[in-house]
């Protein structure tokens, strides 16, 4: 995701990542008991785990989802804010 946030004339860009919360149903026997074992089961049940974003990528079950681009002229956008900032603090002094 990128997150805009404007500062003077300027819209900046941030990557951010996605959250999500996971509601795995485990056995009310199983955590009255606090058999983890069961517990863990469940969870290895429901997720996969990759060593690394290509793996991921790899995996049957990705989304295929992906990130919109920066804009092309984004560098110049941040020398141009960058610039800003600086006359803006010589400015105050």
């Amino acid at each position: 995701i990128l997150d805009e946030t404007e500062d003077g004339p300027f819209t900046l860009l941030e990557e951010r990542n996605c959250r999500i919360q996971l509601r795995i149903v485990v056995p009310r026997d199983a955590l009255e008991a606090y058999d983890q074992k069961t517990a863990e089961s469940r969870l290895v049940a429901a997720m996969a785990r990759y060593a690394t974003p290509e793996e991921a990528a790899g995996d049957w079950r990705w989304n295929r989802r992906h990130r919109a681009p920066y804009p092309e002229d984004y560098e110049a956008t941040l020398e141009d804010w960058a610039d800003w900032k600086e006359a803006k603090r010589e400015a105050e002094e």
